[in-house]
């Protein structure tokens, strides 16, 4: 969605759900994590927080990919909840993929 270009915020947080109950969030801020599709984001501030450029239009727009690394590999992931932080920005997820450790 959009952000404030400039302005950090939490727009949404991953909570990672794992088999034995305990859970993990991990919080996606503007500018950080996550990038608004519509700004031309500097490649090497990404860089630094496992953000990537994905596919991008003629016109420099597009979608970000996030990199996000799992604080406990041993434990099995049962879900994953998307929670929006105001309900003002709404998180477009394209795809979620997972390696191996």
């Amino acid at each position: 969605g959009w952000g404030v270009l400039g302005r950090v915020e939490t727009a949404f947080t991953y909570v990672i759900n794992y088999e034995d109950g305990t859970q993990v969030e991990a919080p996606c801020r503007n500018f950080n994590e996550v990038w608004d599709w519509y700004f031309i984001a500097p490649t090497a501030d990404m860089a630094k927080r496992n953000c990537y450029k994905g596919w991008v239009n003629s016109m420099n727009r597009g979608l970000y990919i996030w990199q996000w690394q799992n604080p406990n590999p041993e434990k099995r992931i049962q879900s994953l909840d998307i929670i929006s932080a105001s309900g003002q920005q709404i998180p477009l997820i394209v795809a979620i993929t997972v390696e191996a450790p």
